[in-house]
């Protein structure tokens, strides 16, 4: 299993309620896949969703699973320390004006600098269910093969911390308390960052052309548009950098508490766009644009070929 790139005491109950089911909220996004990677793994599957993949039938016969990798994302984390820095500032600076929503001046900012990027309450619940549900999924093969199972994560404390929680779950449901030691490898998993040429192909501002493009569109001016009238009552101030914050406000206090007042400032069909938006900027960073992409990808793909491998040529020299 491989780990890769929010948390107060007071939110385990919340926490625990969604691995059973989602809880009310008063927002119409709460649940709802609208928010990218901020969008919780428990808004997506349930704990109960789980099938028995160990033995399945093809053309006739049985076929057994010999083997099982998995990549994951590291599960739920606080915002990252420049982006609670630009939920501050956006604050400070809305707090300034006239006319603004109550709510927004009485809002205190929950997600503290000392936490920034760390892996919440949220997320190490999720890394359990997620590793309940593969060990579900393949508890036959795991539990007679637990001296063969591996860990890797990238050397990010989230990375590191999910794999950890990970492996609490994976050992609920194979009836062990699992111990594995997890192997480092920043290379294999995040191997964007000491790609050279890739990030030259990042800074180059003719790689976000079409994403900057939409930013100047139609539909994203509607949005801002959209967002000053709620939030400023008619004032145009802001831009989309600042809609961006309030966007993301409302993802993380709705993964965390349930409930956001900014997420009333956006409508179902701003936050659309505004998710086709982040498509669009994802795809230039990780899509099919550059050959370089599918290249420094090339160690992670050799190593679950390379395992595979192993696997299949035991299982036949039986």
């Amino acid at each position: 299993m491989a780990g890769s790139d929010y948390v107060r005491g007071d939110l385990l109950n919340l926490v625990v309620l969604m691995c059973y089911g989602l809880v009310g909220s008063n927002s119409d996004f709460f649940g709802r896949e609208l928010f990218g990677v901020k969008t919780p793994y428990l808004w997506s599957r349930q704990s109960s969703d789980v099938t028995d993949l160990t033995s399945v039938q093809y053309n006739g016969q049985t076929c057994r699973a010999v083997y099982v990798d998995g990549l994951y994302r590291h599960g739920a984390r606080y915002p990252l320390l420049k982006q609670i820095n630009r939920m501050n500032e956006l604050h400070r600076l809305l707090s300034g004006g006239n006319g603004i929503d109550p709510s927004v001046v009485d809002w205190v900012n929950a997600f503290k600098a000392d936490k920034a990027a760390q892996l919440s309450a949220l997320g190490q619940q999720e890394m359990v269910v997620l590793g309940e549900r593969l060990g579900s999924r393949f508890q036959s093969l795991l539990s007679s093969e637990k001296d063969r199972i591996n860990f890797y994560s990238s050397a990010k404390d989230r990375a590191k911390d999910s794999a950890t929680y990970f492996q609490k779950g994976l050992g609920n449901t194979i009836g062990t308390n699992l111990s594995i030691p997890t192997t480092i490898d920043t290379l294999m998993l995040r191997f964007y960052d000491s790609c050279k040429l890739y990030n030259k192909i990042m800074d180059n501002e003719k790689t976000f052309e079409e994403y900057d493009k939409f930013l100047t569109g139609p539909e994203m001016t509607n949005v801002v548009t959209n967002v000053n009238n709620a939030v400023l009552r008619g004032h145009f101030n802001l831009t989309f950098e600042h809609v961006k914050i309030i966007q993301q406000i409302c993802a993380f206090e709705l993964a965390f508490f349930n409930t956001s007042d900014w997420c009333s400032y956006l409508s179902l069909a701003d936050l659309e766009v505004i998710d086709y938006a982040g498509d669009i900027q994802s795809n230039k960073e990780g899509g099919y644009r550059h050959e370089i992409t599918a290249q420094m990808s090339c160690p992670l793909l050799k190593h679950v070929l390379q395992q595979m491998d192993k696997v299949v040529t035991a299982q036949s020299d039986r």
